[in-house]
């Protein structure tokens, strides 16, 4: 249980991880989309107004050249329109009378020439005409001229704004990958583009997902082992239970066996009685084994013996059969001797002729005799052995015997018994006092688990805090969502409403103090350069940072991952407190937030009417009645 919390991933990691995800997505969906659409839109007005420089650059010069081919023009034309005058007047000079150019008397060019009235009347209007276009031409390029200053202006104020942009989208670019950095593979040295950030954001959505699954199935995992963490307690209620009963079985076996003791003093330990047991067995084998031996001798000399008196009994009838064979034969001999025409009568002949032919048989004989002879005298030393052994040996009782053996079994058995009762007993209580100690061994590695994950409850539930300055799983979520609201408020709205000299900041006072904190609001004051409470703020301060703070609420829940879209705001008095230039301020946060969602503001202030150019007026009547009035001063 340990090693899972220890391996287990905390829900810091995961809110870290979902913040990460946030600021990705704050940074790539909001900061640089933002940054890269405005920069387009500025490259988009650039290139229109590039293309207009160029066509007011190619107007100009057109009107230059065309201003140019009037004033040459006008120039011929009055030098024709002077010559016609100077032959006019020089048509009117007298004699005697002053040049009404010059004042000379003497008129020395006069020829002659007349002056065509006609003539100088189209070159006169001719002048004119001439000299009202070249004005109108002069105004129209003095105008386009004015054009193009500004136009150029406007392009010099765009290549600024987009440089501005460009520097912001680089800053919001480096600040993103601060945040990132080092825990994704991704290269910034490659300039920012839409894809890439889409990229990045879904490699940082992966990775939230990876997490979230993660911790979901720890979560199970960490609940199922809580149930086996149960059933393995209530196991070892069991075991303790069953514990306890052997010890109580142990104990009265114990009590028995004491007893038994002082009921017969005479009774030895159970080592005495398996010594004797042993001893026993071992007198009883090797009497066995010497009995076993002397019946195995006695029974092969009683066969030997049986043998040898079979063989003299064999030899013995094989001599009485040939004594009868030698009487038969004799007398048959007898008898051929004296019959007639026999070879001979002698007796001695007839033995001649007998040694004569059996000659071959004789040497056989011998031999037969000789093994016969060379047999029994083996048989007799035999014997003769077999008596000297049973000459000192007195012949076994082998009933008493056989009866002293069963005695001595019984008893062997009977002690083996009690011998096997007091051994299982003492397996029993042996294996009992195991089971029971290793249920107590488990109950402490249980009751351990079981501390750690009481003492786990007590710091989700926030249990003590006051002691260890830590915040309860609660207020530590709702901290994390608080502090990206009054982030956001410090980066959007609060510096721009008082003027950047508010921010936000969660209060770390009464940390140690009481049970429940951390969702404390204070302010940093930059005239001052201190922290204090929301509480020494003035009402029209206090009402600005409220606004301030509702704002971001409704910007952070919309922003977030499957957040909810708020398409309405309204705000309910308050405004009241305000004086001119906050309301100003407020009105123009408003209005920038009216661009993307509607916001409705409940006022009686008279200043609030002069600001809103749409309003719903509540008119009441003097009946008690009201009515509703559409303004719209737009």
């Amino acid at each position: 249980m340990s090693d899972l919390e220890a391996n287990r991933l905390s829900l810091d990691s995961l809110h870290e991880a979902e913040k990460l995800f946030q600021i990705v997505g704050y940074s790539v969906e909001n900061q640089l989309a933002q940054d890269l659409k405005e920069i387009e839109n500025l490259n988009q007005e650039l290139t229109k107004t590039e293309k207009r420089h160029q066509t007011l650059s190619f107007d100009i010069d057109q009107a230059q050249e065309i201003l140019k081919e009037l004033e040459e023009e006008l120039r011929r034309t009055l030098v024709s329109r002077r010559q016609l005058i100077i032959v006019q007047l020089q048509a009117e000079l007298e004699e005697g009378h002053p040049c009404m150019v010059c004042g000379a008397l003497e008129h020395p060019n006069v020829g002659g020439a007349q002056a065509d009235e006609v003539a100088l009347k189209n070159l006169m209007d001719q002048v004119e005409k001439l000299q009202a276009q070249k004005e109108k031409q002069v105004a129209t390029l003095s105008n386009r001229q004015a054009t193009l200053s500004e136009v150029a202006s406007k392009r010099q104020d765009l290549l600024d704004q987009v440089a501005k942009v460009k520097a912001t989208l680089e800053k919001h670019y480096q600040e993103l990958e601060e945040h990132v950095k080092g825990r994704f593979d991704f290269d910034f040295s490659i300039d920012y583009e839409t894809d890439r950030g889409q990229a990045l954001l879904l490699k940082v959505e992966q990775y939230y997902q990876e997490l979230q699954k993660r911790y979901d199935k720890e979560e199970t995992d960490y609940i199922r082992y809580q149930d086996e963490l149960g059933k393995a307690q209530k196991k070892a209620t069991d075991l303790a239970k069953t514990y306890q009963e052997a010890k109580a079985v142990l104990d009265q076996a114990q009590e028995r066996l004491e007893d038994l003791q002082e009921a017969h003093p005479e009774l030895e330990s159970v080592e005495v009685y398996q010594e004797r047991i042993s001893l026993a067995h071992q007198e009883l084998n090797l009497y066995n084994k010497q009995v076993k031996e002397n019946s195995e001798a006695y029974n092969q000399l009683h066969a030997d013996i049986k043998g040898i008196k079979g063989q003299i009994e064999s030899i013995t009838k094989s001599k009485d059969k040939v004594n009868q064979d030698v009487k038969r034969l004799s007398a048959e001999l007898e008898q051929s001797l004296k019959a007639e025409g026999a070879l001979a009568n002698d007796l001695e002949q007839v033995e001649l002729w007998l040694i004569e032919v059996n000659n071959q048989a004789i040497p056989m004989l011998q031999a037969k005799l000789t093994t016969y002879a060379t047999l029994k005298q083996e048989l007799q030393a035999q014997i003769h052995k077999g008596q000297e052994l049973l000459q000192n040996q007195e012949q076994p009782d082998l009933d008493s015997l056989a009866q002293a053996v069963q005695n001595c079994q019984e008893i062997y058995d009977r002690q083996l018994a009690q011998f096997s009762v007091m051994e299982k007993g003492l397996k029993d209580a042996t294996a009992t006092y195991q089971a029971a100690k290793t249920l107590q061994d488990s109950n402490q590695e249980a009751f351990k688990a079981h501390q750690e994950l009481s003492d786990l409850v007590k710091v989700v539930k926030g249990e003590n805090t006051a002691l260890t300055g830590r915040l309860n799983l609660e207020v530590y979520v709702i901290r994390q969502y608080f502090q990206q609201i009054l982030d956001y408020a410090n980066a959007n709205y609060i510096g721009l409403l008082t003027d950047n000299r508010y921010s936000f900041v969660l209060s770390e006072e009464g940390r140690r103090a009481r049970d429940h904190f951390g969702l404390d609001i204070n302010v940093y004051d930059q005239l001052t350069g201190s922290e204090r409470s929301v509480k020494s703020l003035s009402g029209g301060e206090t009402f600005i940072a409220a606004l301030a703070i509702a704002l971001s609420l409704s910007e952070v829940v919309q922003n977030t991952s499957k957040g909810a879209v708020v398409e309405a705001l309204f705000i309910d008095e308050g405004f009241g407190s305000l004086d001119k230039e906050a309301l100003t301020k407020a009105i123009s946060v408003l209005e920038q937030i009216g661009e993307n969602r509607m916001v409705g503001v409940i006022s009686h202030v008279d200043d609030m009417k002069e600001g809103i150019a749409q309003q719903l007026v509540i008119i009441k009547s003097h009946d008690g009645s009201s009515r509703i009035k559409i303004v719209d001063k737009g």
